[in-house]
């Protein structure tokens, strides 16, 4: 009996999983505008070296809470053959640490339309909070509004929710992380022209998709810093998403750095919906990035603190869907120096 529930269960996900036709890449629509996203393997514990930037929220609403600094984010995503078949994806971001929340913003365009890859035109703004309530447990929560320009207009609106759990050791591994995250809690936006069944050679006409991103993705992962050999440290991310509860991926990452300063990046993403219509590559994405120190005398940013301020400027590339590539550049940019020092606390008669 426990075998046939079994044997009844697979069933019913399989049946579920041919039966949803997002647009090839739909399920990861915000995760290809920027480098980091699309090599830090989509991480909602924060990639093995922990970066959070506005676009983490994207995975994680509560990545961000542990931030001290003001950040400023630009990226930009190539998608196309080199040939007519093209498009472009960007985002742009703010985070602002407060004295209860740490508030970030996001606007992500992405402009592709094409049988590999038929994302259509959007906007989407997302604004979030991310509440440090101890040391080691960070929550978040994210509203989102967007607009499809393409195949008759449509809207969508929604909020995401997450948590991150710390720990400074476990076992070897250091600055050990779990993260998880309830995604695109409302209304996607609807279908375009061609959903991820165009890549079945069984059917000869396209079928239209539907909704996308995934409504309620649930998403958990872990990452944690493997090693530290003087001035090499490199660690590794591993999530599990479940896109509409009707499909299932799994995200790795592995990063390195080399004193803090250049790093490289390789990710990997398995969809199970996506191999089932023979619409995927196995090749890893991969990016490098460098990080520098930015120093300016101006009685302005001294007088915010912000003549010392740190930039990442990033690069990637990952092969998508039939000839689509992605090539993607961006710069975070963190106002000045972070805060390493503890409060001091005073009495009266000191």
């Amino acid at each position: 009996m426990k075998r046939f529930g079994l044997a009844m269960a697979a069933f019913g996900f399989a049946a579920s999983v041919f039966a949803y036709n997002p647009p090839a890449g739909g399920q990861n629509l915000y995760g290809i505008s920027g480098p980091r996203q699309l090599t830090s393997a989509s991480s909602a514990a924060g990639g093995g070296l922990f970066f959070a930037d506005p676009g983490s929220i994207v995975y994680n609403p509560a990545l961000t809470a542990y931030e001290d600094r003001i950040q400023l984010d630009f990226d930009f995503s190539y998608l196309g053959d080199f040939d007519d078949d093209s498009g472009a994806s960007f985002q742009t971001g703010l985070m602002v640490p407060m004295k209860m929340f740490v508030a970030t913003g996001l606007v992500n365009g992405t402009f592709i339309s094409s049988e590999d890859m038929d994302l259509g035109k959007s906007f989407t703004v997302k604004a979030g909070l991310a509440k440090e309530i101890t040391s080691a447990l960070s929550v978040g929560a994210n509203l989102y509004t967007g607009f499809l320009l393409s195949d008759g207009g449509d809207w969508a609106l929604g909020a995401d929710l997450g948590v991150l759990y710390r720990r400074e050791t476990f076992g070897f591994a250091k600055d050990f992380r779990i993260g998880a995250s309830l995604l695109n809690l409302g209304k996607p936006f609807g279908g375009t022209t061609y959903g991820v069944d165009w890549y079945n050679k069984d059917n000869e006409e396209p079928t239209e998709s539907e909704f996308f991103p995934a409504l309620a993705t649930l998403r958990a992962g872990a990452a944690a810093v493997l090693f530290e050999k003087g001035d090499l440290a490199g660690g590794a991310s591993f999530d599990i998403s479940a896109p509409a509860f009707m499909d299932l991926a799994f995200d790795l990452g592995m990063q390195v750095s080399i004193k803090d300063t250049f790093f490289v990046s390789v990710a990997e993403t398995i969809d199970i919906l996506e191999i089932s219509q023979k619409c995927y590559n196995l090749i890893p994405s991969i990016g490098i990035g460098v990080k520098f120190n930015l120093a300016a005398n101006n009685a302005y940013l001294a007088s915010h603190s912000w003549e010392n301020s740190e930039m990442m400027a990033s690069l990637a590339w990952k092969r998508m869907y039939g000839g689509i590539n992605a090539i993607s550049g961006g710069a975070n940019l963190k106002l000045g120096k972070q805060d390493t020092d503890p409060p001091v606390i005073r009495l009266w008669n000191e």
